[in-house]
């Protein structure tokens, strides 16, 4: 998308009447991208990280909190026929000790 802005861009200034004015309306439009792409340097590409950085964590923290709920289920006797980590339609499914071990899409729960 900045490459399409960028190209809109310098179409049209290109277009300046003599070549002073080209070449100032091209140095302000140059101006006018390096802000655009400081900005983008300075918000988004941080966010994105934080972004992942979260989701990795919360994996991570489900991935190792939902084996707990199978551990103690099978500590007080309870038959545990299927373990799920993730919700929604199952996307791998493996049967190991009498127990059907689920992935999921969404690893928020199981």
């Amino acid at each position: 998308m900045l490459a399409a802005f960028s190209a809109l861009a310098h179409a049209f200034f290109q277009a300046a009447p003599n070549a002073k004015s080209s070449l100032k309306t091209n140095s302000r439009a140059s101006a006018k991208r390096n802000r655009l792409l400081s900005l983008i340097k300075e918000t988004i590409c941080p966010f994105l990280q934080t972004l992942a950085a979260f989701l990795f964590a919360i994996l991570l923290l489900v991935s190792l909190h939902e084996p707990g709920h199978l551990l103690v289920a099978r500590w007080c006797g309870i038959k545990v026929k299927r373990f799920s980590v993730g919700f929604a339609s199952r996307f791998s499914t493996q049967r190991w000790r009498g127990i059907e071990w689920c992935l999921a899409p969404f690893p928020l729960g199981g």
